[in-house]
């Protein structure tokens, strides 16, 4: 392996940290950005997101994102920007390391939360099935 190759695992590896909640889910995610990576789309990984309003912003952890938040321009919004970010965004644990190493070989593009008590989310295949994913399972908060 050489260095530009363990330095991309390192990078994805530390935005699946910040993703995944659930160890099992970890290698399917991984997958998920792995197969956005090999056509080209965007990661659109809120980590990277939060990660730059937290540690380069300064500002507090969201407790939500909003889309204003997704156009920041920054070399580590994977929103706006394709591939990897330029560095790391958090330590990567082993199941991370493992997870991006050993990818879950699906053909889903998507993911979301779809139960924040266990963390646990829906993989879709196309952006329907994700925005449909969306209105099944995410309910407004209540005010």
């Amino acid at each position: 392996m050489n260095p530009v190759e363990l330095n991309n695992i390192l990078i994805l590896a530390s935005i699946l940290e910040r993703e995944y909640q659930l160890a099992e889910e970890a290698p399917r995610i991984a997958g998920v950005f792995q197969n956005r990576l090999r056509i080209n789309m965007a990661l659109q990984s809120c980590a990277t997101v939060q990660y730059i309003m937290t540690e380069i912003m300064g500002l507090p952890h969201p407790t939500v994102l909003l889309f204003r938040d997704l156009e920041v321009r920054n070399p580590y919004n994977t929103y706006i920007y394709p591939g990897l970010p330029p560095g790391p965004i958090a330590a990567p644990s082993l199941v991370a390391l493992r997870a991006v190493v050993y990818p879950e070989s699906t053909n889903y593009l998507y993911f979301r939360l779809i139960d924040p008590a266990t963390g646990r989310h829906s993989f879709s295949r196309t952006y329907n099935e994700h925005m449909r994913a969306g209105t099944l399972y995410i309910k407004p908060a209540s005010r």
